[in-house]
């Protein structure tokens, strides 16, 4: 019995050593894996602290640098609007009954000049100069005003480049219409409609240039720089007028670029000219030329042979671009006080 008893005894107390022997070996990994969180929290620490602890921002030399850079380029902007705004119509403020009374003594003022440079007028009488909707003398909605201020003025110094080239015929100006009663929010909408249509009905035999409508033409939209307006004027001319008339609108102060120019010229002048040289030939050798020379002509279209140096009229449609730059004082940029802009 004692023996068994001690033999318990011993096993007992193996056991518990086992056990106990299990728990340390358990609680030692737990420790070291404590102790090596502990450090790598120590470390992670110590970086975002040395992250927070550093200093991002540049150099107060450097700042001085990019503020000295940013006010040069603003002052640089400035200039360049002012240069490109140079020349080009400003919206003018005034009532819709002067706007009708400045277009009709534009409008004959246009005329008078057309006579005296010996440009024809097509149609001669009622030639609208692209604001038909207004010869019937109703004015339009107050807030139109200024824009149709400004796009007259521009259409007078187009007109003004066009005389000067001496074109034989001017047959027609589109504008890009606004108005606030194409959207029936003019109340002498219908009575300006009815002398619109009165014109363009005299005016169909002879010219095809329709004004088109756009809301938004000539605005400067936020952020933007400029705004565009846009014109189609179909004229006749010989072709010296034509180049005087591309190298006016190159130069002129109102900011213009041609943007597209279809030309026609009269298809029975062309065929002889292009059959000249063979006339010339058949002549030579004591022959009367085929009349009319049919091949020649077949040859390839007119569209797209090129003729240069023929005394003969060409009917032009030209799209011209009219650009309008913001004012310097209008932009969110100026030069700061008391720093010299570059230039000035």
């Amino acid at each position: 019995m004692a023996s068994r008893r001690r033999i318990l005894v011993v096993t007992g107390g193996v056991i518990g050593l086992l056990v106990m022997a299990g728990a340390g070996v358990m609680l030692f990994l737990g420790l070291t894996r404590y102790w090596r969180a502990q450090v790598q929290l120590h470390e992670r620490d110590l970086e975002l602290r040395g992250l927070y602890g550093k200093d991002p921002f540049p150099s107060a030399r450097n700042l001085i640098g990019e503020r000295k850079n940013l006010q040069e380029l603003e002052g640089e902007l400035v200039h360049l609007l002012e240069a490109m705004s140079q020349g080009q119509a400003e919206p003018e403020e005034q009532s819709p009954e002067r706007f009708i009374s400045q277009f009709h003594e534009t409008r004959r003022r246009l005329e008078r000049l057309a006579a005296a440079n010996g440009v024809m007028l097509v149609p001669k009488s009622d030639f609208a100069f692209g604001f038909g909707r207004h010869m019937a003398g109703n004015p339009p909605a107050h807030p139109d005003v200024r824009r149709l201020t400004q796009q007259l003025l521009i259409v007078e110094a187009l007109c003004n480049e066009f005389y000067a080239a001496r074109i034989t015929a001017l047959r027609g100006i589109g504008r890009e219409e606004f108005e606030q009663s194409l959207n029936g929010e003019d109340a002498n909408a219908d009575a300006a409609k009815t002398a619109a249509r009165g014109v363009r009905r005299r005016a169909t035999e002879v010219a095809t240039v329709a004004n088109v409508s756009n809301s938004d033409a000539g605005q400067i939209q936020d952020k933007e720089l400029y705004g565009v307006w846009r014109f189609t004027v179909e004229f006749t001319a010989k072709e010296a007028a034509l180049i005087d008339v591309l190298d006016r609108l190159a130069r002129c102060n109102t900011f213009a670029a041609v943007t597209r120019v279809e030309v026609q010229g009269d298809p029975h002048v062309l065929a002889v000219a292009v059959n000249q040289p063979g006339r010339a030939d058949a002549a030579v050798a004591g022959r009367q030329p085929l009349s009319p020379p049919v091949a020649a002509v077949g040859a390839e279209p007119a569209g797209q042979r090129m003729l240069a140096g023929l005394d003969t009229l060409l009917t032009v449609r030209m799209n011209v671009d009219v650009y309008q730059f913001r004012k310097a004082a209008a932009t969110a940029v100026a030069v700061p006080k008391g720093k010299k802009a570059p230039g000035g």
